[in-house]
């Protein structure tokens, strides 16, 4: 395990390109009419350049152009068109035959093989007709790579960097060779690679890497400790030697080599962390332990070092091989986190870590907590932990969150749902009234939105709708019941409010009865909108087709639902209903029924009233 202050060095970068470049498999536009040269080409393709009248030369250039301007604008089927159409004036062009090998490679279906590989063979000719032209040399020699045809991949390097040596070409190179595998070849583009960017401790390692490999295990060594030697203020590169002997297991000289370096330096972070690997293999548990809390716990160690200690113990761990419990890992994020952060590196890495380990979400809290301590004003942190705690129903957590996430976040609309929710749960009604009038504004018209942000867009203008009713401002409430179905027009919850207030208004009857009868065809068994059916159709004056409605809402309660008090309404309308169809016994039953169980002051008074007035 490696603990330096910058433990990806320039060299392994660069071999990183290697595998970038099979991944994407395309290069930039890069073509430069310097590197035209006359050349013999294989297998009869065509030679150099033909001939071109001034009027094909500048209808090819016109043609060509164009095409890497739809390129850039992403057009890639009209450049294709225009390249073929260049093509067909001048088949030797090589910067033409360049741009069209790279989007039939790049962009064509992965089960189009035809069409990749004439891309591939386009790039080919376009490297034999201009050899000499970096570029090209790279996107063929890209291909090759992708292709598993590493020694000839090899090859077309090995002539770039002899023209144009540039550290990442060689990085590439020495990438291939340990593909093929050439060590001896890798151990000589190291070599090349230092030549035009000098040693340091990523040329050292890669060389030591290669070394062991080819079982040169002294000089291997001896590599890394020429680099100790030359810089002998670097202590790090002293606990570098010891964690390479640690590994291949010298565990001797490694601690020999600590030893000394906690000597001379007794609270040097990179001894500390190395001997944490040294009690993990050795089984000391406790010691291990107390000296990871230590460190994590330390803020001398840099957060960049305990980010890289913990992804590789948690990796170790979800691997199902290691001496910690998912806890005790918990734990140890906690303590490191618990020191402000630059970044959100590691605030990420614990919630990955508690997501693929299935702690509970409230093991969340150690990395949301921290994350935004030092980022308020991340939003992707801020929703996750909303969603904690709305499932844990935290009302004042909420707000708190919610009204914090307005002031970094201020667009953020979800934010303003959630506050208002909060406080309307605390009773603060008329707060909630004025931060969701607000959030309409911000909400995207509802012919052009998202499906989230519609249905964002719905419960906000159903809840401003209800709180509207409260305020007995009845125009209003309809309003907002319009914009929230302009949203969503199948949100059952509003289309039985709305229903159910226009009734109990006398209007748009028929109407009401529409949205009404969408609920119960959606949801037959649920009471609440069988009850507004019923309603509705009482205030049509259909009062035998809304006693059936009525008796097949109680048919279909249970013993509990008969019994509570939010029934007291059903009872209620069920004595009107019963009434008006004659039924004057079972309407008093029913408002008796219902005097029984309210609970409401108001509804009690109109129940007695009937009573005694029928």
């Amino acid at each position: 395990m490696k603990r330096l202050k910058n433990p990806v060095g320039r060299l392994q970068i660069v071999l990183w390109l290697l595998v970038m470049c099979v991944i994407t498999g395309c290069v930039g536009s890069r073509y430069s009419r310097n590197y035209h040269s006359e050349v013999a080409v294989e297998d009869g393709t065509f030679r150099a350049r033909s001939l071109l009248s001034f009027q094909q030369q500048r209808t090819f250039d016109k043609l060509f152009l164009e095409s890497l301007c739809q390129k850039h604008k992403g057009n890639y089927d009209a450049c294709r068109e225009l390249l073929v159409a260049a093509l067909e004036i001048n088949p030797n062009a090589s910067e033409a035959l360049y741009e069209l090998g790279k989007i039939e490679t790049s962009f064509s279906s992965k089960t189009d093989s035809a069409t990749v590989a004439n891309g591939d063979e386009m790039l080919l000719r376009a490297y034999q007709l201009e050899p000499s032209n970096p570029y090209i040399c790279r996107a063929y020699a890209q291909r090759l790579v992708r292709n598993g045809k590493f020694k000839r991949a090899a090859s077309v390097y090995e002539q770039l960097v002899k023209v144009h040596p540039r550290s990442e070409d060689v990085g590439v190179l020495l990438g291939i060779y340990e593909s093929i595998p050439d060590f001896p070849a890798a151990l000589n583009a190291v070599e090349l690679y230092e030549s035009i960017e000098g040693e340091d401790e990523s040329t050292v390692l890669e060389r030591f890497r290669i070394l062991l490999k080819m079982g040169r295990t002294a000089e291997a060594f001896g590599a890394v400790e020429r680099l100790s030697e030359e810089h002998p203020e670097e202590l790090r590169y002293r606990v570098l030697l010891g964690d390479l002997y640690m590994q291949n297991g010298y565990k001797e000289k490694a601690l020999a080599i600590y030893g000394d370096v906690h000597t001379s330096d007794p609270d040097n972070a990179f001894v500390r962390l190395a001997m944490l690997e040294y009690y993990i293999e050795e089984g000391d548990t406790a010691r291990f332990e107390t000296e990871m809390k230590a460190a994590m716990s330390d803020p001398k160690i840099e957060n960049s070092q305990k980010t890289s200690l913990l992804s590789a113990y948690s990796q170790v761990l979800l691997r199902g091989n290691g001496a910690i419990t998912p806890l005790q890992m918990l734990e140890y994020f906690r303590l490191a986190l618990a020191i402000p952060q630059e970044t959100n590196d590691l605030g990420l890495l614990c919630a990955a870590f508690v997501e693929a380990s299935k702690l509970p979400s409230d093991s969340l809290h150690v990395a949301l907590d921290a994350i935004l301590r030092d980022q308020p004003e991340y939003k992707q942190a801020r929703l996750q932990m909303l969603s904690i705690l709305v499932s844990q129903n935290r009302v004042e957590d909420i707000i708190d969150l919610c009204r914090d996430g307005l002031v970094y976040n201020p667009e953020e609309t979800v934010f303003s749902y959630y506050l208002g929710v909060g406080l309307f749960q605390i009773g603060d009604n008329d707060g909630a009234f004025d931060v969701l009038k607000k959030a309409t504004k911000s909400i995207a018209p509802a012919d052009s939105c998202e499906d989230y942000a519609c249905d964002l867009g719905a419960e906000i203008y159903q809840f401003l709708g209800d709180l509207y009713s409260e305020r007995n401002e009845k125009e209003q409430c309809f309003e907002a019941y319009e914009r929230s179905l302009e949203y969503n027009s199948e949100n059952l919850v509003v289309l039985n409010n709305y229903a159910y207030y226009l009734a109990l208004e006398g209007r748009e009857l028929d109407y009401a009865e529409s949205m009404s009868k969408k609920t119960i065809e959606a949801e037959p068994q649920n009471s609440t909108y069988l009850d507004t059916y019923a309603w509705v159709l009482y205030c049509k004056k259909q009062y035998t087709q809304a006693r059936i409605y009525m008796e097949q809402l109680f048919r279909q309660m249970d013993d509990e639902e008969r019994e509570s008090p939010s029934s007291a309404t059903l009872y209620d309308h069920a004595g009107d209903i019963y009434f008006k169809c004659g039924s004057r016994q079972k309407a008093r039953e029913n408002w008796r029924k219902a005097a029984e169980l309210t609970e409401d002051a108001e509804l009690l008074k109109k129940v007695k009233a009937k009573l005694k007035a029928r």
